[in-house]
């Protein structure tokens, strides 16, 4: 029997075994648990999860839902890994643990949820545990099925660019739905440069990158900012 196979499938092969072997030397390194924030409708959650759990990271998150999980995918993936936001002592272990987490991902973040981040307005859990992690310098990443540069013209796309361009100014970065080649952020602090330029930008983003990990007194020089702006690659300082 014949059996063909597309371009595209063999493109997905190459990616998730090219992004295996990249990140995996950053998970054997990395100390703590990334809190992994799931809203009320997440979308292809199941196949996220999925894409974790292939790389070996499954273990290294706990995920908090806004409401119960009905999603049978992503149920019989997590297993007894996550919890929820309707249950009393799921909040308290999240919330007694928040100083523990390395890192917050947000799975597809609401415009409503970034323009309440934007404004400081902690009338939900989500959002205090959020800007918990922004005030204490630890990593967050926003996933999101788009990216800046693919949103379309006109005034929603516009508004969609500067708020987003408002949660780059806050630290906050943005990747994709699936972990990827381009996503940094555990690199250990040794690795990390002290000084940020133009020509380092664009060798990143080069080499597929959007995100620089820079140390945390790192010299970011002006034409660097302007460079990473135009390019939308996230500095982490």
């Amino acid at each position: 029997m014949n059996i063909k196979i597309s371009k595209e499938e063999i493109r997905d092969v190459i990616r998730r075994v090219l992004t295996y072997y990249m990140r995996k030397p950053k998970l054997d390194r990395a100390v703590g648990k990334t809190l992994f924030l799931v809203p009320k409708i997440p979308v292809e959650l199941g196949k996220s999860l999925s894409e974790f759990e292939l790389y070996g990271e499954l273990d290294t998150i706990e995920i908090f839902m806004e409401e119960k999980n009905t999603d049978e995918t992503s149920s019989d993936i997590t297993g007894n890994r996550f919890f929820c936001q309707e249950n009393k002592e799921d909040i308290r272990h999240v919330t007694s643990s928040l100083g523990s987490y390395r890192k917050l991902e947000v799975y597809v973040p609401s415009i409503n949820f970034m323009k309440k981040i934007k404004e400081g307005v902690e009338d939900e859990l989500f959002i205090r545990i959020t800007l918990f992690f922004l005030m204490t310098g630890k990593p967050v990443i926003f996933r999101e099925p788009y990216d800046s540069k693919s949103l379309p013209d006109g005034k929603f796309g516009k508004a969609m660019r500067d708020l987003m361009e408002d949660m780059w100014d806050m630290g906050i970065s943005f990747a994709g739905l699936t972990p990827g080649l381009g996503e940094l952020a555990d690199i250990v602090e040794e690795e990390k440069p002290d000084v940020v330029t133009e020509e380092m930008v664009e060798k990143y983003y080069s080499m597929g990158y959007r995100q620089i990990p820079a140390a945390k007194h790192a010299v970011v020089t002006p034409l660097a900012r302007e460079k990473a702006k135009e390019l939308d690659i996230q500095i982490l300082v």
